[in-house]
């Protein structure tokens, strides 16, 4: 049975490089200001950026990990820090009292390199770090090879992902009867990579080259779902059968290509897979140079901004403490006709929503996600196939979550970082199965039932309160029609129509939103 499967969800705008260190005198680190979504909270912290590299302080990542498979100790055994003892297995005690998590420390900074020392009681490794006001970082890549896991790149959202090797099929699953898509067990940008592989196979490979010269196979290996459909799971690999029947070519009907599990193991969600995402990204509007990061009210009455890949503007939106706000929620969608009203009636006011979205709806309607994010709205994922997740197992939770997290990253770029179980249904199964933070709401509408125009308007407006969590659902067209007229009601009412997000950074964390379940794993 899987394990915990940990998402300590929030997006990653910066990624981490793979290139080789060149120190230089001239080395200049430059602050990140680092968010994770933590227990439920966000926490923002210091991270730096030297070369196109990021550095974390070693205590940092050990306590992020503590509640994974991944777990970690570190015990300093030198008074400035550079030499220290790693427990493989062990959570993280912080028995040396230092501080984590801190955000402090001027914009440029200059590094002074320095050796770190660490044991792990059977081996002694010795790495080149960085000293910035005190604070030693390490590369988080050189850690990775201390402690065991694998880190793996997801370049595409830059997620930092630490996963134990993959080699042989039960190092992923016990149950390879109940895998029957790649989705179900692969996360990522596994196609492209697949694709990319069996494209050098028959390029390498002489005869099944020569029988292919002169005939268009480019589209029967692109990187989609359905090229790839047809796959065996073998004890070390996985066994494709590309169909080329519809190109007649005699004896090469079908093409078998095997990759290995080891080949694909950064694409491989295993029972120890951990996904940390981080937001990072350079200290731009700090009020100080210097600045120690404080939830305060007034640190949060600031702005968001938001740029979509297809203007060269940048839309700003605002979110103003002294105003009364609500977080208008819609499930179950997108659906055309409905979703994109609702939309367009939001940005006529500059007002965000957050989408909970189906996976097999979004495949359908691609394009709704994509003008939902462009807008500003927040995507949150309902599961794939709208599934009662109290009545599935650890592995169809997983499942669930994961296909429709995939189905968002395709049709708009962005992974949900927040979930609304359907059915508002979260067992303690769900919760240790992913750890993503689940929303349910304080007023829900009765949309789905009362599948009236008018119903839906007067109950929102007759109704509403400041900070209220508001359900409805986007698939149902009665729905959308009462939103253009109850959107630019609300907004003339004096209401922020504002997302979960941001609702929460204002209230303080996740926590204090109206419907919010904690996500812990015990």
């Amino acid at each position: 049975m899987f394990k915990r499967f940990l998402f300590v969800l929030l997006c990653i705008v910066s990624v981490f490089s793979l290139s080789t260190i060149v120190f230089g005198k001239d080395d200049v680190a430059e602050r990140l200001d680092t968010v994770v979504n933590f227990d439920g909270q966000k926490i923002e912290f210091t991270s730096y950026d030297i070369n196109g590299s990021k550095y974390m302080k070693i205590y940092d990542l050990a306590y992020l990990l503590k509640e994974t498979p991944l777990k970690f100790d570190v015990d300093f055994t030198s008074q400035n820090k550079k030499d220290m003892k790693i427990t493989v297995g062990k959570a993280y005690t912080n028995k040396d009292n230092v501080a984590v998590l801190t955000h402090t420390g001027e914009k440029y900074a200059k590094p002074k390199y320095v050796d770190i020392n660490i044991s792990d009681g059977e081996n002694d490794y010795k790495f080149k770090g960085v000293n910035i006001n005190g604070y030693n970082f390490i590369k988080v890549r050189d850690l990775s090879e201390v402690v065991g896991f694998k880190l793996c790149w997801r370049m595409y959202i830059s997620t930092l992902t630490f996963n134990k090797p993959v080699s042989k099929l039960s190092d992923f699953t016990k149950n390879p009867e109940e895998i029957t898509s790649l989705s179900d067990f692969m996360t990522g940008d596994y196609l492209n990579y697949i694709s990319d592989y069996t494209k050098n196979y028959i390029h390498n490979d002489l005869d099944i080259a020569a029988h292919l010269m002169g005939y268009n196979y480019s589209k029967y290996v692109e990187p989609t779902s359905d090229n790839y459909k047809n796959f065996k799971l073998n004890d070390d690999n996985i066994t494709f059968n590309i169909d080329l029947s519809d190109l007649k070519i005699k004896n090469y009907e079908n093409i078998s290509v095997a990759i290995k599990y080891s080949d694909l193991s950064d694409y491989i969600s295993t029972n120890e897979t951990v996904h940390l995402s981080l937001l990072m990204a350079p200290t731009e509007e700090m009020n100080e140079e210097t600045a120690t990061f404080d939830t305060t009210k007034e640190q949060f009455n600031k702005k968001v901004s938001t740029t979509s890949e297809t203007t060269t503007e940048s839309t700003t939106y605002y979110v103003d403490l002294n105003k009364p706000m609500i977080a208008l929620t819609f499930d179950d969608g997108p659906r055309k006709g409905s979703t994109e009203l609702i939309v367009d009636a939001l940005k006529k006011v500059n007002g965000r929503a957050t989408f909970f979205v189906v996976g097999q709806m979004v495949e359908q309607s691609p394009d709704l996600v994509k003008k939902a994010v462009e807008a500003g709205c927040q995507i949150g994922n309902h599961t794939y196939d709208h599934a009662n997740l109290n009545k599935l197992g650890a592995y169809g939770v997983k499942t669930e979550v994961n296909k429709c997290s995939n189905a968002v990253y395709a049709a708009a770029g962005v992974y949900p970082m927040i979930g609304r179980p359907p059915y508002g249904s979260v067992n303690q199964t769900v919760r240790n199965a992913v750890s993503i933070p689940w929303f349910n709401w304080n007023v829900d509408t009765l949309d789905w039932k009362n599948r009236d125009a008018n119903y839906v308007y007067n109950y929102v407006i007759n109704n509403v309160k400041d900070g209220q969590v508001i359900l409805m659902h986007d698939l149902h067209p009665t729905t959308a029609q009462a939103m253009v007229r109850a959107i630019p009601k609300l907004h003339e009412m004096g209401y922020q129509l504002v997302t979960i997000d941001e609702m929460a950074k204002v209230k303080g964390g996740y926590e204090n939103i109206p419907g919010y379940v904690k996500a812990t794993v015990k």
